[in-house]
Formats: C-alpha cells, structure tokens, sequence
C-alpha cells in the first residue's frame, strides 16, 4: 500500500488526492509494473492545461467524462 500511495503522489490530477497502482505477480509478491493517474501519452498533462472539471466546478467525483485523464490501473498496459 504504501508503494501504491507513493505512485499516487506522481498523478497530474489537481481535483483529487488519487493513490497509484501496484500489479503483484504472485505469493513471491514481484512487483510487474506500477501507474499513476494521468492523462494517455500525447494529451497535456491538467498541471501544464489546467483541470477541465475544476475550471466548470464540478465537484469531486461527479461528470467524471469530462476529465481528460484516467486511472492509474489502465495507465498501467
């Protein structure tokens, strides 16, 4: 968990404290690949752009198909 939380801190997201994603192979627990939310490769990072859903305020959580990043896990592949 505390892997996942560090991950989290590298997230561009500015609306939310997110935590990142950690994939285990296992019971030997080998870490395969860690992520962090964000935005797809290509796309502005909201630190550079500013955050869609904040600048409508929106609150947290809510119209989540405005923002323009996406979770850590499918960041991961």
């Amino acid at each position: 968990m505390a892997t996942a939380f560090l991950t989290g801190v590298m997230s561009t997201c500015l609306s939310e404290g997110v935590s990142g994603a950690v994939f285990v192979l296992g019971t030997n627990h080998m870490v395969l690949a860690t992520s962090y939310p964000g935005v797809p490769a290509g796309v502005k990072h909201c630190t550079e752009m500013g955050c869609l859903r904040m600048g409508r305020g929106l609150p947290a959580r809510t119209q989540l198909e405005v923002c323009r990043g996406s979770h850590a896990v499918p960041n991961a592949f």
